[in-house]
């Protein structure tokens, strides 16, 4: 007891510490579900929202936007992987469809088109089909833009579709001059035929078309769109003579026309003048007015070139009917085609053409001008004599009774038969017409066994021809219209 009470005693002379708790707190089982389940949506919201944005990023419209996106700056290995060829509708005969030409076509800066504000709508459930149209609204530098681009399901990206722009090529007709230079289109050579149409196929969008020069043409390039590919699009080049061989064209057509200067039909073969309103011309003779050949134009396609421009021709010829010489002024346009041979221009022709441009009426030759010419013309008839003088519009008949002949024949002009005379121009021909009422009086004298004083008057209407060759007036004859 004692014992006891001594420990007791002992005891209660020490402090007590508390008790250590070394376990680690813990929720009681409802909290802890609260934070699993916290963590659970957590990462389902996340995977949830990952799924959404690269599915967004393997869209139709996301691809459609970045191929834009890609062609705008350039891009052609941006393009290239989110791109896909579509069948050519017909074969070429040659193809510029690599990624490399790609990057050529891109260099011409009117291909690469920006784009702003760009919206797009998909037609058809890209869930389900293989195929979908997306409409694309964008901003360019030209304006508002609406194109509808196709696209196609080309394999996966993980678990979500890959998509693919279907671009369907175009094609160019190139018919290679045979005398032109080589060919190359975007900078790139090519190897085509000459003188025969070839389709090329190409990338849709702007092309420089170039030919380099040869001996015989100059260089040409053609800025050609080729957007639309349902259809084939023909280049057309500018074919223009070197200073060579236009020389050599020049030469060529002014023997040609020497040589139908020197013709003595009325409309000789393989030249462009003619006049058949005359029965009985004989000793015909031209004369060439001007330079027709150093004044032609030349223009052409594939392997022809046209040389084209306007003559003016004096004609001369005997005329049995009134025993002299008459003239006529004849004008008009002509045409001579060339072959573009390896050994140059080469004709064998020139015709007549009315498809030449018009002629423009001298400013510096007035219309007292040209009649003074004809006046002229016309006081030389009045000096004749005989009954029917050439080049001149009255004709009074000589055909005498009895072999009795015409003597001492005068003409006189009643008034000036220029006074109500009209001039005119003709755009075609480059001649001034003139035409207008003439009266004349002729005395003559008929000898037979017995001799007879005798008068008349000729009234009728006139026409007249004047060429104006280098400043000098040429005059035709002068005809009775009436």
């Amino acid at each position: 007891m004692a014992e006891q009470t001594t420990r007791a005693r002992h005891s209660a002379g020490r402090p007590r510490l508390p008790a250590l708790d070394l376990s680690i707190p813990w929720p009681g089982s409802g909290a802890r579900a609260e934070i699993l389940a916290a963590i659970l949506i957590t990462a389902l919201i996340a995977g949830f929202a990952g799924n959404s944005y690269l599915a967004q990023a393997a869209s139709p419209a996301s691809t459609l936007r970045a191929y834009l996106v890609a062609q705008s700056r350039g891009d052609a290995d941006g393009m290239w992987g989110l791109m896909a060829l579509s069948p050519t509708p017909s074969p070429a005969d040659l193809s510029l469809l690599s990624r490399a030409d790609l990057k050529a076509m891109l260099q011409e800066p009117s291909n690469r088109i920006p784009v702003g504000a760009l919206t797009t709508a998909v037609t058809g459930n890209p869930d389900t089909g293989d195929t979908v149209n997306v409409d694309a609204v964008y901003r360019s530098p030209s304006g508002l833009q609406r194109s509808t681009y196709r696209l196609r399901r080309h394999g996966q990206a993980g678990p979500y579709p890959r998509w693919v722009v279907l671009v369907a090529p175009s094609a160019l007709l190139i018919n290679l001059p045979a005398a032109a230079g080589d060919l190359s289109i975007d900078g790139q050579a090519l190897a085509v035929k000459r003188a025969v149409a070839q389709a090329v196929a190409v990338f849709p969008g702007r092309h420089r078309v170039s030919i380099a020069a040869s001996a015989l043409l100059e260089p040409d390039t053609e800025l050609v769109d080729a957007s639309d590919g349902t259809r084939a699009l023909t280049v057309s080049f500018n074919e223009n003579l070197t200073p060579a061989a236009e020389a050599s064209a020049r030469a060529r057509l002014h023997d040609l026309f020497a040589g139908c200067a020197g013709a003595t039909a009325l409309a000789p073969a393989r030249c462009p003048q003619s006049h058949t309103n005359v029965t009985n011309a004989q000793d015909i003779k031209w004369q060439l007015l001007g330079d027709p050949a150093g004044e032609a134009t030349f223009s052409g396609s594939s392997q022809l070139l046209t040389a084209a421009g306007h003559f003016q021709m004096l004609l001369s010829y005997f005329d049995s009917s009134v025993n002299g010489i008459e003239h006529v002024a004849v004008g008009g346009g002509f045409r001579a085609d060339f072959q573009l041979t390896a050994d140059g221009p080469n004709t064998a022709a020139i015709v007549a053409a009315s498809s030449v441009p018009p002629l423009t009426r001298p400013p510096e030759v007035t219309d007292e001008a040209v009649k003074d010419v004809v006046r002229q013309a016309f006081a030389a008839c009045a000096a004749a004599t005989s009954l029917a003088p050439p080049d001149c519009p009255y004709y009074k008949d000589t055909v005498s009774p009895y072999g009795s002949k015409f003597v001492n024949v005068t003409w006189s002009l009643n008034g000036d038969p220029l006074a109500r005379a009209h001039v005119s121009f003709d755009t075609a021909s480059g001649l001034f017409n003139v035409s207008g009422p003439f009266s004349m009086r002729v005395h003559y004298e008929r000898v037979a066994i017995t001799n007879y004083q005798l008068q008349d008057s000729v009234d009728g209407t006139f026409a007249a021809a004047v060429i104006w060759n280098q400043g000098k007036p040429v005059m035709g004859g002068i005809d009775r219209t009436s």
